[in-house]
């Protein structure tokens, strides 16, 4: 029997991740990125951030290592997290 998507969904909602389309930029906490391995995992971030007094996380996903702004993404979304003095930690 396949794995239902949903199911998976439902676990990742339950660890507090959420999936809004715009965070307000003083509601991040903190902001972790990882640079990932070419052909095992992807460049991503994860930012932690609060809503009505809760705790959730938003997982992003980042162009990949193979395409030719896939490196400079990855520079870019440290240099901007950097810049507002957001705790960013990862390789």
């Amino acid at each position: 029997m396949a794995a239902s998507p949903l199911r998976f969904g439902y676990f990742d909602y339950a660890r507090g991740s959420r999936s809004p389309s715009r965070i307000p930029l003083k509601s991040i906490e903190q902001v972790s990125l990882t640079h990932g391995i070419k052909r095992l995992t992807c460049v991503r971030m994860v930012l932690t951030y609060t809503e009505d007094g809760s705790r959730y996380q938003r997982r992003v996903n980042l162009r990949s290592l193979y395409t030719d702004t896939g490196k400079s993404t990855y520079e870019r979304a440290r240099a901007a997290f950097a810049e507002h003095d957001l705790y960013t930690r990862g390789d």
